[in-house]
């Protein structure tokens, strides 16, 4: 879970970019098979808690090879 909060710090500063440039931000969550319902959890939150973003995870992701 610590690699999920440190590679989120990227997100971060782009989300506070768009708020700060007045854009609406949106963020998809690209999963995979590998993702855990834990990892995809993390990730919502702290995009809710970097803006009170809503985020969506695709259900229906083709994994490719």
């Amino acid at each position: 879970m610590d690699l999920v909060e440190k590679g989120f710090s990227n997100l971060r500063k782009q989300i506070e970019n768009g708020h700060m440039f007045g854009i609406p931000v949106i963020v998809a969550i690209n999963s995979f098979i590998s993702d855990t319902e834990n990892e995809i959890n993390a990730v919502k939150k702290l995009c809710k808690d970097a803006g009170k973003l809503k985020c969506r995870k695709n259900h229906n992701s083709v994994p490719t090879p």
